[in-house]
């Protein structure tokens, strides 16, 4: 994927995040190269994290999400250990989370 792609993935992410009625505004982008897969917020669907919400949308909507990427407008949250096992490409993160202190986690690049 380019970079042009990248960021505008990573920008509608941002817009997402903005539209969150969350304290914890979270946004998030499944992307196929230039394909949007799923495009979601904290607070769609109750107040379920946007990751789980993102990847739950996807599967239900009989998508593979082998091969995709996940841009999320901040580090996945320490709870959800074992949601990014679809054999997404690495996520795209532009901040990670400051409160997740554990050093085993691999950090975003």
């Amino acid at each position: 994927m380019d970079e042009t792609t990248a960021r505008h993935h990573m920008e509608r992410a941002i817009a997402e995040m903005w539209q969150s009625p969350s304290t914890s505004r979270i946004g998030v982008v499944v992307a196929r190269g230039e394909t949007v897969l799923a495009s979601v917020h904290k607070g769609q669907g109750g107040n379920r994290h946007a990751e789980v919400i993102a990847l739950n949308a996807a599967d239900a909507a009989g998508i593979d999400l082998r091969g995709t990427t996940a841009f999320v407008t901040l580090e996945p949250c320490a709870n959800l250990e074992g949601t990014f096992d679809y054999e997404l490409r690495p996520k795209m993160t532009p901040t990670e989370d400051p409160l997740d202190t554990r050093t085993d986690v691999p950090r975003s690049t």
